[in-house]
């Protein structure tokens, strides 16, 4: 079976191009990828002239390839559903089968489809003739169906490396003092309250460490913020990949992120759990799929300061609980998320129903 999968370029941030750098090297050599958006292009028009190549490129892959399934992967946004729905008219001249995977979700545009007559219709036409959708919360599932949708919804996950579960721990005695927020640098993620929660609790516990790793959009006021404060045992760290992320997971053992983001999966906390770490989330998106409260950490109100409060200090303050929730989420994390597990998946929903 020959599936082609439309992906950000893999050297770009973010966890789409994340997802599919990582499961790479599983797929089998019949399965390709083609990369599509940015490569650089700073300038409107460069970014336009990009689109167009984009579609030029990917019509004559199609024409001149013999692809049974390809495979997108959209956000509910607006420049993401109208970019992709422009490579589904293009699929629509071929008798190619499609699948859908919607990575993120904004629940403003999904108000909108249901509400608007026209959009719903053009929705209904362009996204809802493929056989087979991925979304990675099961809240998502009641909009299709709000939508009559006919085929497939499979509930997948994000993925970790399958490096990360076999990767040696220290048994280090102070993991559990070292905090960690790892994800998109927004105020939505939690970062702001992550950041005044460490203040408030750190005369209770002042060896302490909170580390910040991450780009986005609300850096630069988080970085006046952090200037503001001054406060030494706050670590930014911007962007980190590779064996730097690596060194930040395995040196925290406390993973927050109380989140009112409208997430699908997160990458990061995944990741977080594969490193032993306990986590401190929120009932977000797909977060609370897979989330057992107490078990895998806390799952708290994302806007509620008390309860982040409490479960940082319930778990600094002890550690031999931190470390055996850990074990058990590193556990899951290699049951479940691996690279492997995740790419065996996804070539079991290519082949469901499949004649090809």
């Amino acid at each position: 079976m020959n599936v082609l999968i439309l992906t950000p370029r893999l050297n770009e941030p973010g966890g789409v191009a994340n997802y599919y750098k990582t499961i790479k090297k599983h797929f089998p050599s019949s399965v390709e990828y083609f990369f599509v958006g940015n490569d650089g292009d700073k300038s409107k028009l460069q970014k336009l002239i990009r689109s167009i190549l984009d579609y030029f490129m990917f019509f004559k892959k199609i024409l001149l390839g013999s692809y049974n399934i390809v495979h997108l992967n959209p956000s509910l946004g607006y420049k993401s559903v109208i970019r992709d729905a422009f490579f589904l008219i293009i699929l629509k001249m071929f008798k190619v089968e499609v699948v859908v995977f919607f990575r993120g979700w904004n629940l403003s545009i999904e108000k909108i489809i249901l509400s608007n007559i026209f959009y719903k219709f053009l929705f209904r036409k362009i996204f809802l003739k493929v056989k087979k959708i991925i979304i990675l919360s099961s809240e998502f599932e009641s909009f299709f169906k709000k939508l009559n949708y006919k085929g497939s919804i499979y509930l997948e996950t994000t993925v970790v490396d399958d490096s990360f579960v076999v990767e040696e721990l220290n048994d280090d005695s102070n993991r559990h003092k070292n905090i960690l927020f790892l994800s998109r640098i927004e105020r939505d993620k939690g970062v702001f309250k992550v950041v005044d929660s460490f203040i408030r609790i750190k005369h209770s516990y002042p060896d302490c460490k909170l580390y910040i790793a991450g780009e986005g959009p609300d850096k630069e006021e988080l970085l006046k913020y952090l200037k503001e404060i001054n406060d030494q045992d706050i670590v930014f760290m911007g962007y980190v990949r590779g064996e730097e992320k690596k060194d930040i997971l395995r040196k925290c053992g406390i993973y927050a992120f109380p989140t009112l983001y409208g997430e699908g999966m997160p990458n990061a906390l995944l990741e977080a759990m594969a490193f032993s770490m306990v986590a401190i989330t929120s009932p977000s998106g797909g977060i609370k799929d897979i989330f057992i409260d107490q078990e895998m950490g806390a799952l708290i109100d994302g806007s509620s300061s008390e309860e982040l409060d409490e479960a940082l200090c319930l778990y600094i303050s002890s550690p031999q609980l931190s470390k055996n929730i850990g074990e058990n989420n590193r556990g899951f994390i290699s049951r479940k998320c691996t690279a492997s597990i995740i790419v065996k998946r996804l070539m079991d929903i290519y082949m469901d129903g499949s004649t090809s």
